[in-house]
């Protein structure tokens, strides 16, 4: 799984009519393994499908679900950080 992770260049690319990305089906599914490891490689999952939901909507509750709401919280304050990196250094504008 790893390899075709690597190989793709867009890991939030969208693959069916419902425009699910590789981590909202791997949540849908119920794969915690693959879902850790998308999530480890980058997969946003913040992204939406046609319908404008998140993978959080897709996540039953558990241990998937909570993997998720890190990864989003993480997100955030990864940006939230950056952003007040850039502008102690005047790099915002």
């Amino acid at each position: 799984m790893q390899q075709v992770i690597d190989s793709c260049e867009n890991i939030d690319v969208t693959g069916n009519k419902y425009g699910f990305t590789a981590l909202m089906c791997a949540v849908y599914a119920g794969n915690k393994k693959v879902a850790k490891l998308l999530i480890e490689s980058g997969a946003n999952p913040e992204a939406k499908d046609i319908s404008g939901d998140t993978v959080l909507v897709l996540a039953p509750q558990g241990e998937i679900k909570a993997m998720v709401l890190r990864a989003i919280v993480i997100k955030y304050w990864q940006e939230k950080r950056l952003t007040r990196i850039n502008k102690s250094r005047d790099l915002s504008r």
